[in-house]
């Protein structure tokens, strides 16, 4: 049986903003189990279960990807009730993540990667199992990003961890196999 690993691309915010993205959430009352800030991300493709080969074509893939930073401005704290989730989420889209969701999932499958489609909705996830709450305005930093990542979710005893195993710049071409700035540990 192949080992699959449940991987994603997503873009994530430094620490510092991480923790001020919290700091806003925690004023605003959470509701559910709140996600660990280390996982607070913006998920661009989510991969499902990937097996070695799967893996290796899309750090391929990735490392075609447009270069140019993208932004985002949380405005929301919503609830979602189909996956039970409060989300923080922009109030209006940027063209920006439009962009590279889109020329991501147009290179992944030129790379024979074929990923679910649907309204693409940037938001970052702030706790799961949640009880309905009215929208509120929140206080968030403008979010820039300079890279994406992809990410493994592992799950753990304290719950699931998600694991960078390689990231790509957005400003520019890098060194590296398929323009992978970093390679983490892939065992």
């Amino acid at each position: 049986m192949p080992d699959l690993r449940r991987l994603f691309l997503a873009l994530q915010p430094e620490p510092e903003v991480r923790r001020r993205l919290q700091q806003e959430v925690l004023r605003c009352g959470l509701s559910g189990r709140m996600v660990p800030e280390d996982n607070y991300h913006v998920t661009l493709v989510f991969l499902g279960q990937c097996d070695d080969e799967r893996r290796e074509r899309i750090l391929r893939a990735a490392g075609k990807a447009p270069v140019g930073v993208v932004g985002l401005d949380l405005a929301r704290l919503e609830f979602w009730p189909g996956p039970g989730i409060q989300a923080l989420v922009p109030e209006r889209l940027e063209p920006t993540i439009h962009r590279l969701y889109h020329e991501l999932v147009a290179v992944l499958g030129e790379h024979g990667i074929p990923v679910a489609t649907s309204r693409f909705q940037p938001h970052v996830t702030v706790s799961r199992r949640a009880r309905p709450i009215g929208v509120q305005a929140v206080s968030c930093p403008p979010l820039a990003f300079d890279r994406f990542h992809l990410f493994e979710s592992v799950p753990t005893p304290g719950g699931v961890r998600y694991v960078s195993l390689a990231s790509w710049s957005l400003a520019g071409p890098e060194a590296g196999p398929g323009g992978a700035a970093h390679l983490g540990s892939m065992e």
